[in-house]
């Protein structure tokens, strides 16, 4: 029997996030130093937008704040905030166009949470007609390589 990773409880707190997201500019204050948790590379476990087995996310420090850069493209500057006491990182970007798909760059939306050791992603991305696409996904933190002690 395949084991499923979505259930119930990460489905409502997938809605809890996005929720979170939606009220973020009305609710947000100062963030801690707690944004350090989010930087490193982490691996797609779960996506409402497709599986993608090889699909990352690397979060590193920019200037100013955060940057996020995804292995299919897209990618946004973040801000470390506090919602409802716990560290969020929310923000804006782009997934730029492809000449040879015919697709043209879309502006998009992204707030990450940490939960139980997973980084939780409620994305928005807007199509240039003006629609709207609503993506969660849950990714887990890729162990870096040791460091060799020669």
């Amino acid at each position: 029997m395949k084991k499923t990773f979505w259930s119930w409880p990460m489905l409502r707190f997938a809605w809890l996030a996005f929720a979170l997201f939606s009220l973020a500019f009305a609710s947000a204050g100062p963030a801690a130093a707690a944004d350090a948790e989010f930087i490193g590379t982490w691996q797609q476990v779960y996506s409402t937008g497709g599986q993608c087995s090889d699909c990352t996310v690397v979060i590193r420090s920019g200037n100013p704040g955060l940057q996020v850069a995804a292995s299919n493209g897209w990618t946004a500057d973040l801000k470390a905030e506090t919602i409802n006491g716990e560290a969020a990182l929310i923000g804006k970007g782009t997934w730029p166009g492809s000449t040879s798909a015919g697709a043209k760059a879309r502006g998009l939306a992204a707030a990450f949470k940490l939960h139980q050791k997973r980084l939780i992603l409620v994305m928005q991305i807007v199509d240039p007609n003006g629609s709207r696409i609503r993506v969660n996904a849950v990714f887990e933190r890729l162990a870096t390589a040791p460091k060799s002690s020669i």
